[in-house]
C-alpha cells in the first residue's frame, strides 16, 4: 500500500523568494524578490543599459512604495502590463515606465 503523502499548509503556501544584495549610491541593501521578478528586473536594467542598483536608487527615489522589494515588484509588474497595453493598443499613450 503507498503511503500518500500531503503538503502542510505551511509548505503550500512557502514562496520561492531569495534575498538579494545589491548596490546603490554605494552601500549595499538587501531586497526579498521572486525569481520572476527578479529576472524581470534584471532585464528591464539591460535594455536601459543600467546596473540594478542604479534602477533601484531611481525607483527608490520616485517613492511609489517604502518598501523597495514592493516597489521594484510593482515597477516590473507596470513595465510588463505597458508593454501588453503597447500591444493590443499601438495607437494610444503607454503606460508610465
Amino acid at each position: 500500500m503507498k503511503t500518500q503523502y500531503h503538503a502542510s499548509l505551511s509548505e503550500r503556501l512557502s514562496s520561492p523568494i531569495v534575498k538579494r544584495s545589491i548596490t546603490m549610491a554605494r552601500r549595499e541593501t538587501c531586497v526579498t524578490l521572486e525569481e520572476a521578478f527578479w529576472k524581470g528586473f534584471k532585464e528591464i536594467a539591460s535594455k536601459r543599459n543600467m546596473r540594478p542598483g542604479d534602477l533601484a536608487a531611481i525607483i527608490k527615489k520616485e517613492g511609489q512604495c517604502s518598501n523597495l522589494s514592493s516597489a521594484i515588484r510593482l515597477f516590473v509588474l507596470d513595465y510588463y502590463r505597458g508593454l501588453c497595453h503597447d500591444c493590443q493598443n499601438p495607437s494610444t499613450e503607454p503606460l508610465s515606465r
